[in-house]
C-alpha cells in the first residue's frame, strides 16, 4: 500500500542495498516487538503517492519497518511498523520520524515516542538486529532523516549517539567541498570499528553524512585490507587517501565519488595537519588511544552541507 515508484533513487532507499564487507554478530537478541497502538489505516497518515524508501523484515518477518517519504517529497518521512497478533492478523502503527527518539539497549535500537495523556515519552517499538552494522546504519538513517525533518523541532542530544560506542579520534575534514568532521569511533561490546563523517556547524551540526565499517583488531583496522602498511596512505599534510574503505552515505548533496582518487583510493583532507598526524598514529598498533583523542569545539554559522 502507498508505494509508488520514484524516478530518482533516495539515499535512503540505497543504505541496505550491499551488505557490509564485514559483519560484527550482536549477542543477548530477543524477538522484535511493537507496543502499539495499532491502528486503522486512516490514523497512519501516510498520504497516497508516498514512496516506501526501504523495508526491512525481523524475525522471518513477524515484524516488519517501512520507511515512508511524503508524497511532495519534502524531507518529511514516516516508520510504519507491520506486525502481527496471537492469530497471525496484521496490525500495523505508524509515526513521523520527527514524533520519535531513539536509545540503544544491548543489541536492540528502542524507539519512544510522546505520549499526551501521561505527559511523558513511551516506548513505541524494539528493533533488535542480528548485526551491528545494520544496527547503526539504521540509528544514522533515522537520525539524518529527523535531523532534517521540517517537523522536527529539537533533537534530543542522546538521539545522535549510540551507547555502548566510544570516540577514539575526531577532527575536522573538507569533505566534497564541506566542513565535516570525522570521527574514528569503536563499538565497547562487539568490538566494532568505524568511521563517522557528521555536518560539522549550523543547524544540521552532528547530522550523519558517511560512515565507513571495519573489522577491529589489535592493530585497529578500518579495513579489510589494512593489516598491509600501505592501506594508508600520506599524500600531503593535510591529505590521506585510505583503499578500499565504503561509505554509506546519509544525505543527498553529498558526492563520494568526488572523493575516490587514483585507483579507488577515498581522499580525507583535515584542516589541521596535527589532526592528519593523530590519524596516522591511531591506526598504529603500539598507539595509546586515549592520548589521540581530538574533540569538535561547539561552534555556530551555516550549515555544513
Amino acid at each position: 500500500m502507498f508505494l509508488q515508484e520514484s524516478q530518482r533513487r533516495h539515499w535512503a532507499e540505497k543504505i541496505f542495498d550491499d551488505q557490509p564487507h564485514s559483519i560484527t554478530r550482536l549477542k543477548h537478541r530477543r524477538g522484535s516487538k511493537c507496543f502499539g497502538p495499532p491502528m486503522v489505516d486512516s490514523m497512519l497518515k501516510i498520504p497516497p503517492g508516498s514512496t516506501a524508501l526501504f523495508k526491512l523484515p525481523f524475525d522471518k518477518n513477524k515484524l516488519s519497518v517501512t520507511l515512508y517519504l511524503h508524497a511532495d517529497g519534502a524531507d518529511v518521512t514516516r516508520l510504519l511498523c507491520r506486525w502481527v497478533d496471537p492469530y497471525f492478523n496484521p496490525l500495523y502503527s505508524c509515526y513521523g520520524v520527527h514524533e520519535l527518539c531513539v536509545r540503544r539497549k544491548g543489541s536492540s535500537l528502542q524507539f519512544q515516542s510522546w505520549n499526551h495523556y501521561i505527559s511523558r515519552s513511551k516506548i513505541w517499538m524494539a528493533l533488535f538486529f542480528k548485526s551491528w552494522e545494520r544496527m547503526v546504519l539504521f540509528h544514522a538513517a533515522f537520525v539524518a532523516l529527523k535531523a532534517r525533518c521540517p517537523l522536527t523541532i529539537n533533537i534530543n542530544p542522546d538521539d545522535y549517539s549510540l551507547a555502548g560506542e566510544k570516540i577514539l579520534f575526531r577532527a575536522q575534514i573538507i569533505d566534497d567541498g564541506f566542513e565535516h568532521s570525522l570521527a574514528v569511533i569503536q563499538d565497547d561490546k562487539c568490538g566494532g570499528l568505524r568511521l563517522h563523517a557528521a555536518v560539522w556547524n549550523g543547524e544540521l551540526r552532528k547530522c550523519p553524512v558517511w560512515t565507513a565499517f571495519s573489522v577491529f583488531t589489535s592493530s585497529h583496522q578500518i579495513t579489510q585490507c589494512s593489516a598491509s602498511p600501505k592501506w594508508l596512505n600520506r599524500r600531503s599534510g593535510h591529505r590521506i587517501w585510505l583503499k578500499e574503505i565504503c561509505p554509506y552515505v546519509f544525505c543527498t548533496n553529498y558526492k563520494k565519488k568526488r572523493q575516490i582518487k587514483h585507483h579507488g583510493d577515498f581522499e580525507i583532507y583535515f584542516v589541521d595537519r596535527a589532526a592528519a598526524d593523530a590519524f596516522e598514529d591511531i591506526f598504529r598498533e603500539e598507539s595509546d588511544t586515549d592520548s589521540l583523542v581530538m574533540d569538535v569545539p561547539i561552534m555556530s554559522g551555516g550549515n555544513g552541507q
